[in-house]
């Protein structure tokens, strides 16, 4: 029993000896009896990491795990970068930075495209300067298409002909033009042409040492040739008939100091296309601009608060105008023959509306009066062929003979409880105006006084109180050619 025990012991050593001897061998290798020893730093390259034997022999041959930040070999997270949504500039290049922290990197590099202006969509401008000056009393400069820049900004040098580079002419120069001693005896005005030429005039601020006030009556009366004229800072008015018949006048600078411009001022101007009329005016007289049929866009300066008669008549060209002051009255054939004016705002202080005052305004569509007009004349809107809607003031008391006579689109209108009289014939020929609604009673409509024919035959008069008008039966009736008898209940 005891031998038999001691040989199973001995077995049991001889195979513990050759299990120790096999773990000790590279087998793989076929280095019988070496034993791997891993360093404990990681290798790595850019997708896995491992612990490497000085026999070459690798063990954990992973790849980077980032599930939880950095891998546990060191490798670092992937990072992506993230741009701004704006674009980032300098003289030459643009481009989207990083806001991820790496100020170094750039996105869509590339160099600037400018439009016309100078403009790049990046947001950098490149100055565009006009070739021609601009200027004023003392210095000159060209303009940047795209900003306020200004280039070559510089004082004027007045040599031969006493005219600057930029056209200018030396405030003491008059190349020609005459001028007149005012009755003050300290200033001058400008009287005519004299012995100049030129198509581009610029008048002189002063004279004889003196400053020049103003444009005497008459002064460039006809003359054909001017294109162009610079009215300096030291004129305060501008005579009648100044410009009148200047028929290639195509440019007129007027100074912040102006504060009249004569009657026939402008007259048959006919190229003259804009015109900025200056905050400091006052006073426009009759018939200033009439017949200057290529005047475009008005705006009139807010110390206005008369439209003389006549002001714009015949401008066929006009196609808008401002009102931006009080003006209180628009007078007689004021707008007459405007024919491409398609909407005037009427100033809130407006409290008449001369005769023949639109009369022939066959594109305006629209016109709301203000509540403080209490007449409309005779003729006001007469041929105004495209009027569609007209707001009748709640104040209204009078509408004139063939006030709005013609107006062939008109449609609907509302008749004020103010309205006492209508005059002869004042919406004859408005074909579309099914009915005219009057904001009262049967009663009160029958004591205004409607002369014959004032309405087409058989025109709707509806009668209604409050805001809604109503044209059930017993509401209405119909009129007879001659605006009085009752044809139908």
């Amino acid at each position: 029993m005891k031998r038999n025990r001691l040989f199973l012991i001995l077995i049991i050593t001889v195979i513990a000896a050759c299990v120790f001897s096999l773990a000790a061998c590279d087998l793989s290798s076929g280095n019988k009896g070496h034993r791997h020893v891993f360093d404990t730093a990681w290798q790595k390259d850019a997708t896995h990491h491992w612990r490497t034997c000085a026999c070459g022999n690798k063990d954990f041959y992973e790849p980077h795990d980032f599930s939880g930040g950095d891998c546990e070999c060191g490798a670092k997270k992937p990072h992506t970068h993230t741009f701004s949504d704006e674009l980032d500039f300098d003289g030459v290049y643009h481009w989207y930075k990083a806001t991820c922290g790496h100020a170094e990197e750039k996105k869509d590099i590339a160099e600037h495209s400018f439009d016309e202006n100078g403009d790049c969509v990046c947001g950098f401008h490149r100055h565009v300067f006009l070739k021609e000056y601009d200027f004023d009393d003392t210095r000159h400069w060209h303009n940047c298409v795209g900003c306020d820049e200004k280039d070559a900004y510089a004082e004027h040098v007045f040599g031969v002909g006493e005219r600057c580079v930029c056209g200018m002419l030396s405030p003491d120069g008059t190349l020609g033009l005459t001028y007149e001693l005012n009755e003050d005896g300290i200033s001058y005005r400008v009287s005519g042409l004299g012995e100049v030429k030129e198509r581009e005039i610029t008048i002189a601020s002063r004279y004889n040492g003196k400053p020049v006030t103003g444009i005497s009556n008459y002064a460039f009366d006809g003359s054909n040739d001017i294109v162009s004229v610079y009215v300096p800072d030291s004129v305060t008015s501008i005579g009648n008939y100044a410009f009148n018949g200047c028929g290639s006048l195509t440019r007129v600078t007027l100074p912040d100091t102006l504060t009249d411009i004569g009657d026939y001022a402008f007259k048959e101007c006919r190229r003259l296309t804009d015109i900025e009329i200056p905050e400091s005016v006052v006073n426009i007289g009759g018939y200033a601009f009439d017949s200057c049929v290529s005047l475009r866009d008005i705006t009139l300066p807010e110390n206005i608060t008369e439209l003389s008669d006549w002001l714009f008549y015949n401008c066929v060209g006009l196609r808008s105008v401002t009102f931006s002051g009080d003006v209180t009255k628009i007078g007689n054939w004021a707008f007459a023959g405007c024919r491409l004016l398609t909407g005037v705002e009427l100033a809130e202080s407006l409290t008449e509306i001369g005769d023949w005052a639109f009369y022939g305004c066959g594109s305006l569509k629209r016109v709301d009066l203000p509540n403080g007009i209490a007449v409309i004349g005779n003729y006001t809107f007469n041929g105004c062929g495209a009027l569609t809607y007209v707001g009748m003031p709640k104040n209204v008391k009078s509408i004139g003979d063939y006030a709005f006579s013609g107006c062939i689109e008109l449609k609907d209108v509302v008749l004020p409880k103010s309205l006492r009289d209508i005059g002869e014939k004042a919406f004859e020929g408005c074909s579309q105006l099914g009915k005219a609604y009057y904001e009262s009673s049967k009663d009160d409509w029958l004591s205004v006084a409607v002369e014959p024919n004032s309405f087409e035959d058989n025109i709707v008069l509806c009668f209604y109180s409050e805001d809604m008008p109503t044209d059930t039966e017993g509401s209405y009736w119909r009129y007879g050619v001659d605006g009085l008898t009752v044809l139908e209940w």
